[in-house]
């Protein structure tokens, strides 16, 4: 089953460094990411990184990332709702200390950075591990193409 994208599902979000792919040869194509985020690209985008059809072998391509959308998540406010104060240092720090730091947990904060599905099971189970199992939400949901 393919998963339907456009154009607005991937501006803003592909890097310089995203690899394409336009081998429509490829049988896998109509359901890699490689190969969808490069039907959409514009006239002005005439470089960039690519995957060589040499990657293609037997059927199979090394490079091959199956095109789906996951629920990515942001903002921490309402997991730290119902949490005691005297909890709340620890829960942060152990996050903080997840996620790589004070500026990065601020950016999944904000929503600069979105998490995962399984960073979103990481971090719930960081308030798991603490007793807390109770209204694991996080502020902000959104499906976007995975890009990871």
């Amino acid at each position: 089953m393919r998963t339907s994208f456009t154009k607005e599902d991937f501006t803003g979000k592909l890097t310089t460094f995203w690899d394409y792919c336009f081998n429509n040869q490829c049988p896998m194509h109509d359901d890699c990411i490689h190969y969808v985020t490069g039907t959409f690209l514009d006239d002005g985008h005439n470089r960039g990184c690519a995957i060589f059809p040499s990657a293609c072998h037997d059927g199979k391509c090394k490079y091959f990332r199956q095109a789906r959308k996951i629920k990515v998540a942001w903002g921490f406010s309402k997991l730290f709702h119902d949490v005691r104060q005297r909890d709340t240092t620890t829960i942060r720090t152990l996050i903080k200390k997840y996620l790589g730091g004070h500026s990065t947990f601020y950016r999944y904060a904000n929503g600069e950075y979105k998490l995962t599905p399984e960073q979103q099971e990481a971090v719930t189970d960081i308030f798991k591990q603490q007793g807390y199992t109770r209204n694991l939400e996080f502020d902000h949901y959104e499906y976007t193409p995975d890009l990871t």
